[in-house]
């Protein structure tokens, strides 16, 4: 992080540091919410949130910002966001929707300075052709208050997130629409569009629904590669 954010080369050494000290926390928040969020999302049923059957994929980071550059906030926003989308998909109205969500929601994160810790998390759900999806998020920000830091950064922050396979036999179709609905709104779609593809989407369920786990997990296994269990 020391690196990342002294660009001219001129730190000095109790800076450097202070930052490297900032940047092991971060690095321990990711370890922490990796745990987390695996724990969490094993114990779905539990917590009444969406059950799933495994993780599909994974990521985190860490990122240092000062508010007074302008393109701070934005290039957090972007970097973290670029996390989890796909060149080829950024189009979809499902990955406009979810990219929308998610950097109105780091963008306010960051923008904000009460306190001197925050968190923050959020879930989403929505289909990947024939597959329901959970996408979790898990933000953690520190305000820097040594005086030695503020002209190099303001604050300290890390994202987790996780991509999920739903498990379509203990969600019902209409907790995952409300869920769904939400993305779609979000990607600017018409009143027309979300019903066709809630439409689309009732016709998915059936489908998985009407088969039993094994083939429900093998149809996924045939979609998604290196899948990582949470069991």
């Amino acid at each position: 992080m020391a690196k990342q954010i002294d660009k001219s080369g001129e730190l000095t050494e109790e800076t450097t540091e202070a930052l490297d000290a900032l940047s092991a926390l971060a690095q321990k928040q990711l370890q922490l919410y990796k745990m987390t969020i695996t724990d969490e999302l094993k114990n779905a049923e539990q917590s009444k949130t969406l059950p799933i059957t495994s993780i599909i994929s994974r990521d985190g980071q860490t990122r240092s910002f000062v508010k007074s550059e302008a393109e701070g906030i934005n290039s957090v926003v972007d970097d973290v966001a670029g996390m989890f989308l796909n060149e080829g998909d950024k189009k979809s109205t499902v990955t406009k929707g979810i990219s929308s969500i998610v950097k109105t929601v780091i963008g306010g994160f960051l923008g904000s300075s009460d306190g001197e810790e925050q968190t923050q998390e959020k879930y989403l759900a929505y289909t990947d052709g024939i597959t329901l999806l959970r996408f979790d998020l898990l933000c953690w920000k520190r305000n820097v208050k040594a005086k030695s830091l503020l002209n190099r950064t303001e604050s300290v922050s890390a994202y987790y997130y996780t991509v999920s396979v739903i498990d379509a036999h203990k969600v019902d179709f209409q907790t995952f629409v409300a869920l769904y609905q939400n993305v779609l709104k979000a990607g600017d779609e018409t009143a027309e569009e979300i019903i066709k593809k809630l439409d689309d989407l009732n016709e998915i369920y059936k489908r998985l629904t009407q088969s039993s786990p094994q083939e429900q997990n093998d149809l996924v296994a045939s979609t998604y590669q290196n899948t990582l269990s949470v069991a």
